[in-house]
């Protein structure tokens, strides 16, 4: 759960349902309030300076995201963070809180 209400549920068939995107920060990187899914992967090393999001990988830092239907257009990836308590937006590899939004797990 987001700081806004912002919400991802992510399934072990590497799928994921998302809701109420439309946050201020994540509307700037075209992403919907709309429920949404998608497909998840970890970014894996694939040569020098070069990842790619592999579906197979069962483990990493970075969460890379697919969307479908209403929010294809929303472009953010998930970085791991606080020891993998935590997953912050961003849509910039250098900035892995960029867009100030931090999901953490619900009780």
């Amino acid at each position: 759960m987001g700081p806004h209400g912002e919400k991802f549920s992510f399934a072990p068939d590497r799928t994921f349902a998302a809701s109420h995107l439309d946050s201020k920060n994540l509307v700037e990187a075209m992403c919907t309030g709309k429920p949404s899914e998608g497909g998840w992967a970890f970014y894996v090393a694939e040569g020098k300076n070069t990842e790619i999001a592999e579906k197979t990988a069962k483990s990493g830092s970075w969460i890379g995201l697919s969307f479908h239907g209403a929010a294809e257009d929303c472009r953010i990836d998930l970085a791991v963070v606080d020891g993998g308590t935590a997953l912050c937006a961003t849509d910039d590899r250098d900035a892995p809180c960029g867009l100030d939004v931090k999901f953490t797990k619900e009780s």
